[in-house]
């Protein structure tokens, strides 16, 4: 809906320059692939439809920012935005989004069909945020990566993954925060990735993050 005005499946006009309008799209998943996408086309402005770009998009007056998550940012290349990259104003090859925790199963899909990701294939992300250990003590890390992740905590190489469970452990004081980096790069076929921390005080689970 646009200012309570509902459409599905159909282009919708909307004029009135400066104007800003409340955007709720309800979307729902059966079976088989999930795809949601919102386009806009402008004449004489915008040729052609495109995404619409996230600077022309911002959250609701009531919305509460997360406390715990991360920040990532995705690209449509698996150099993480690298040489094999061109420079591209009108179909942007990155994007930052939020992600409540690490990792995902793609399948042979991607993490966003906007025109940020052009393939389920070739693509990388980057995950950054902080880690608040439950307790002291030696924290066991257990990734599994298609094709190829990393984990650093505090510039620290912790654990890595290409195809194969890797497991590996740090000794983590509960009263620091660690600035946490994973970078994640899939190069053909299914796209997954799984990070699963054991600490020295809890049994195995997905470590929070802040």
């Amino acid at each position: 809906m646009i200012n309570q005005l509902a459409f599905a499946g159909a282009a919708t006009k909307f004029s009135g320059r400066g104007k800003k309008y409340a955007i709720h799209i309800v979307h729902t998943e059966v079976t088989n692939q999930a795809l949601v996408q919102l386009s806009w086309l402008m004449p004489g402005i915008i040729p052609t439809r495109e995404d619409v770009p996230s600077a022309r998009i911002s959250p609701p007056a009531s919305y509460a920012v997360p406390t715990n998550g991360l920040s990532v940012r995705w690209y449509d290349s698996s150099d993480f935005g690298g040489s094999t990259i061109a420079p591209n104003s009108v179909t942007p090859q990155g994007f930052n989004t939020f992600a409540p925790t690490i990792g995902g199963d793609w399948s042979s899909t991607r993490p966003s069909w906007g025109k940020s990701m052009t393939s389920g294939d070739t693509f990388s992300g980057r995950f950054t945020g902080r880690l608040k250990p439950s307790c002291s003590g030696i924290h066991e890390f257990q990734m599994l990566a298609d094709n190829v992740g990393t984990l650093w905590l505090n510039g620290v190489r912790v654990v890595s993954s290409s195809g194969s469970t890797k497991t590996s452990g740090l000794y983590l004081d509960s009263g620091s925060y660690y600035d946490l980096k994973l970078d994640y790069a899939e190069a053909l076929s299914n796209a997954s990735l799984s990070l699963k921390w054991k600490p020295d005080c809890d049994a195995s689970s997905c470590p929070p993050a802040e």
